[in-house]
């Protein structure tokens, strides 16, 4: 069974807003065929994003059912009754971007391979990771987002946001990190006391007047704030 090291709740929330965001166009679309005077679609009859041409063909075939306005010029029948459809080019736009787009991750431990890749140049070590990555999959938008009715549910799941260890001996160093603090707790030490020979492992940057610093130890000692990503390159 793997140990998981990390929950990144943070990544997972953002990533769900996105799929949020998708998802709240389809009122968005519903709200503005409603003001051009088209009712009765579902969110699932959208799916497609064609909603100019739905547009289209809806105010089309009215215009040839009204007596009056069947021979007139598609554009002035419009005007008389005030339809138009710049809302919903804009949100055909955006939509159509979400459905283009592709979401690639690692199967496993995918910030810690994506963190290999951008950093490889100024760490070669990194690079043999890499060669020996997971497999890669990508995911459309409706891999994550279910639509029946006019129903959307969202489902991304945990794994991919989550980080495994991948040996024992990056469980056993952070179990000898955490002995070595609570020691130092003891003794009465602080972090400035113990910090340097633990930096390595540690999510620590010190701070500047233009950029704000993290702390790997807090004053105290109760905190360990561990970098997975320099865990994860620890190997047996």
């Amino acid at each position: 069974m793997r140990t998981r090291l990390e929950f990144q709740k943070e990544r997972y929330e953002l990533f769900n807003k996105n799929m949020n965001d998708f998802a709240s166009i389809f009122c968005d679309v519903i709200k503005e065929l409603g003001k051009q005077g088209i009712d009765g679609y579902s969110f699932e009859e959208l799916k497609e994003g064609n909603f100019q041409k739905l547009f289209e063909d809806y105010h089309k075939n009215q215009q040839l059912k009204n007596e009056v306005t069947k021979n007139m010029i598609y554009e002035k029948y419009l005007d008389l009754y005030g339809y138009n459809d710049a809302e919903l080019k804009k949100l055909e736009t955006n939509y159509k971007r979400y459905l283009d787009r592709e979401f690639s991750f690692y199967l496993i431990n995918d910030s810690f391979y994506e963190y290999c890749k951008n950093n490889f140049k100024q760490n070669p070590l990194l690079k043999s990771f890499l060669e020996n990555a997971p497999e890669i999959k990508i995911f459309k938008i409706f891999d994550f987002v279910n639509i029946k009715g006019n129903n959307i549910k969202i489902d991304v799941p945990e794994e991919l946001f989550t980080l495994y260890a991948t040996s024992h001996k990056q469980l056993e160093t952070m179990k000898n990190i955490k002995e070595f603090v609570r020691v130092a707790k003891k003794l009465e030490m602080t972090s400035n006391d113990i910090l340097e020979p633990l930096v390595k492992y540690l999510n620590h940057k010190d701070g500047s007047f233009f950029i704000n610093g993290t702390k790997g130890l807090s004053d105290d000692l109760n905190t360990i704030n561990f970098n997975y990503h320099k865990i994860l390159t620890i190997q047996s």
